[in-house]
């Protein structure tokens, strides 16, 4: 059933009708939002986070990192001019999404997450599907749309006022990514420490 969902899903997502936009709506939409000021400490952040993407490209370990600090002092901007240096674009297998940016809203589930991320990647069915299959439609999808690295924006909000189990569950959310060869970064205040 869940292959079958899957398959149906990717087929909509690559034979959509119209012409194939060169990126996905939120992407644009955010992007124009947000331009980027170049800064010393953005370009560091900049600087590492190719790095990370050119050193997976050329067989590297597969590894997450948290990229924490005070509120507004960059973070997201930096994450979001990666994005405009990797944007999500249509090719002739589909969509690609080399860098997948998921923003948490607050009071965010596990299962809210998986299903952020369908809907990221344009998936029709982002909010159907039993909850114990979701993390295997976005993780199949992620696949299929070559997603590299994932940039979890505002993890704080699954973890803030919930119990151990949010920062365990987001751990291993993180250990599942990498297990599947994408780059994880966590990029949020201090208290995802």
């Amino acid at each position: 059933m869940l292959q079958t969902v899957m398959r149906t899903m990717v087929t909509m997502l690559d034979h959509a009708p119209g012409p194939p936009p060169t990126a996905l709506p939120w992407a644009d939409a955010l992007l124009s939002d947000f331009p980027y000021i170049p800064h010393a400490q953005g370009n560091a952040i900049l600087e590492r986070l190719e790095f990370l993407l050119n050193a997976q490209a050329s067989g590297a370990r597969v590894v997450g990192i948290r990229l924490t600090g005070p509120t507004n002092t960059g973070k997201t901007s930096s994450v979001l001019e990666l994005l405009r240096r990797h944007p999500p674009a249509r090719g002739p297998t589909g969509l690609m999404c080399p860098v997948l940016l998921i923003r948490l809203q607050e009071r965010a589930t596990l299962v809210s997450v998986y299903r952020a991320i369908l809907k990221a990647l344009g998936s029709p069915a982002w909010n159907q599907g039993l909850d114990k299959n979701v993390r295997g439609m976005a993780l199949d999808l992620m696949q299929h749309c070559g997603v590299r690295m994932v940039i979890v924006d505002e993890p704080h909000h699954l973890t803030a006022a919930r119990s151990e189990g949010a920062r365990v569950g987001l751990a291993q959310m993180g250990k599942v990514l990498i297990d599947e060869g994408m780059l994880v970064v966590f990029c949020g205040v201090h208290s995802i420490d």
